[in-house]
This record gives structure tokens, C-alpha cells and sequence, in this order.
């Protein structure tokens, strides 16, 4: 597996698109996520943003995000506890650091990095991606153990 990688990642529904550029650095244990406003939804365009090339392409539906959180069991932001339909509208108000960030407590604090993988498979038809990277990431969620860690930082 490369020690540094990068994944435009796409959500989409019938609201809103939003393009990230993520640079995952395994060597350090960070995922850095990069807000991006491309001219147009190509891995040229973002990567041209960021002067890097993309490795992987990801698309997510807004489904996705609704499914992932409600088979967590909710999401805990400012003390209140959030279902998928409400971490959706979060992220439209631009809340995305919020619900990642949410996410990732419920993923450490239930302890089921291990299960990421089933997971994806489970809401596989809310999501694209390259399968060069669906190998990847099934590799590197079975191999953390603790999401504390990893750091996951939004550089806005």
C-alpha cells in the first residue's frame, strides 16, 4: 500500500455536490480532508486545485451517508443525538467536519473499525468507487485497531 494517497471524493444528492480531496498519509496516521470547489466534477479539475494527482475516485449518494449513520445507531453533535436524515441536512449546512467527526467517535467509542469493511459491502449499492481502493481501505480498517490513533483533520 502507498504511504501517501489521494481520493476525490464526491457527495452528491439532489440538493447539493460536494467535492473533497482527501489525502489519506499512512505513514503518519492522518487523513487530511480538503474542501474543494472544481470547475467541474473531473479527478483533473480537484487535483489541479491541490497541484496533486488523484489516485482513486469515490462517489457517495446521500443515501449513503442517511444508511451509515442510522446503522451506527445515531450520531451524537452538541449533545444531541442525530439519525441520518438530520446528519444529511447537517452536511448541507455545511456541518461535513461535524458529522465525520461524529461518525469517527461512534466508530472508536462502539469499537468497530474492524467491521468497516461488512459495512461498505452492506450499503454497497449507495456508493462508487474504484476497486483498487475498495481493496485498500478493507486492508486499512482491518488493520487499525484504534481510531484515536489516526487524525482526522478538515484544512478549509
Amino acid at each position: 500500500m502507498k504511504e501517501q494517497f489521494n481520493i476525490h471524493t464526491l457527495i452528491t444528492d439532489d440538493q447539493k455536490k460536494i467535492h473533497l480531496f482527501v489525502t489519506v498519509d499512512t505513514a503518519a496516521n492522518r487523513v487530511y480532508i480538503h474542501p474543494a470547489k472544481p470547475e467541474n466534477d473531473s479527478d483533473e479539475a480537484i487535483g489541479a486545485l491541490f497541484n496533486k494527482d488523484v489516485d482513486y475516485h469515490l462517489n457517495i449518494s446521500s443515501d449513503f451517508v442517511v444508511r451509515l449513520v442510522d446503522e451506527l445507531g445515531g450520531i451524537q453533535i452538541e449533545d444531541k443525538t442525530c439519525d441520518g436524515k438530520t446528519a444529511l441536512q447537517l452536511i448541507r449546512e455545511d456541518k461535513l467536519d461535524d458529522v465525520v467527526d461524529a461518525t469517527a467517535d461512534v466508530l472508536e467509542k462502539k469499537n468497530l473499525l474492524t467491521t468497516i469493511p461488512a459495512l461498505l459491502k452492506k450499503l454497497s449499492d449507495t456508493y462508487e468507487m474504484d476497486i483498487a481502493i475498495k481493496d485498500i481501505i478493507t486492508t486499512l480498517f482491518s488493520e487499525i485497531r484504534e481510531l484515536k490513533d489516526w487524525k482526522i483533520e478538515f484544512v478549509h
